[in-house]
């Protein structure tokens, strides 16, 4: 048997800075540390951080002391933020700069009056953000069948950008869509705002899906980024699991097999990696 490890593996870069902020002021700070949700989208993480005594609240009512709170890496609407600065608390911000630069797009699109499309999941911490930099003129497009219903009533001008993580060939559609003929009498400005680091985890995941007879995805149930890439892999190699820690590997699951697959999101730490190389390992050799 062959273990087949992608290449882009572990924290992206957004993830990565987020985490060494937090980390760094864990270690140093006196006062109560908060992020207001999840700093990044990985339960056991989130844990770990919680036992060295991250407060993770999920609304500013419950934050009872003063101290640092934390911006997510996905960003919060910007009531939010005006919100946390009258409670007199200490904003870290650790928003992916990828997502502040889509914040800052979205926000000088509404000054000049655009109808602001934006591909993503509505419920999406990110997307929730975005919009609210939108100023009343977003629209949110979950997906491509949603485009004819949603765009009625845009004015002639239109600015389109997308969820970070979503997936580049549906983006493409979005994109061909706004550049149809339905379109030439209104001002489109479409801006590829897919993060880089996504985009090579979604077509490595492909090409180790094609290559494989089994796949495993690393990463929180609740990562978009992590699900995207195990709903990739379905599409190729129908012997695809998303998991979140070697524990839920189900050995019956390497009979027969002889190329194994393992891919992770981009919340996905190294600890957890470890573990699942080792127990793959552990299984083909038959432990």
């Amino acid at each position: 048997m062959e273990i087949i490890l992608a290449k882009n593996i572990g924290f992206c870069f957004g993830v990565k800075r987020a985490m060494d902020l937090v980390t760094a002021h864990l270690n140093k700070s006196k006062e109560p540390v908060y992020t207001l949700g999840p700093l990044i989208h990985n339960p056991q993480v989130m844990e770990k951080l919680e036992k060295e005594n991250l407060v993770c609240v999920s609304k500013i009512e419950q934050i009872k002391k003063r101290g640092k709170v934390f911006i997510r890496s996905h960003g919060v609407p910007r009531e939010i933020l005006t919100k946390l600065k009258r409670k007199k608390l200490k904003i870290i911000d650790a928003t992916c700069p990828y997502v502040k630069r889509i914040q800052h797009l979205v926000n000088n699109l509404a000054k000049k009056n655009y109808t602001i499309i934006i591909f993503g999941k509505r419920n999406h911490p990110e997307v929730e953000a975005l919009v609210s930099y939108a100023q009343g003129k977003a629209k949110v497009i979950e997906k491509v069948e949603d485009l004819t219903r949603q765009i009625s009533g845009a004015n002639k001008k239109i600015g389109l950008v997308a969820q970070t993580t979503q997936a580049t060939e549906d983006f493409q559609k979005i994109i061909s869509f706004f550049q149809s003929p339905l379109f030439q009498n209104k001002e489109v400005k479409i801006y590829n705002t897919l993060c880089p680091t996504t985009k090579k985890r979604q077509t490595e995941a492909e090409k180790i899906a094609r290559e494989t007879d089994l796949v495993f995805v690393i990463g929180g149930k609740n990562s978009s980024n992590t699900t995207r890439l195990a709903e990739i892999c379905s599409r190729y190699q129908r012997n695809t699991f998303h998991i979140e820690t070697a524990e839920e590997i189900d050995l019956k699951n390497f009979k027969r097999k002889t190329k194994i697959g393992i891919i992770t999101g981009a919340s996905t730490p190294e600890w957890i990696i470890k573990e699942v190389v080792e127990r793959v390992k552990k299984s083909i050799l038959g432990g």
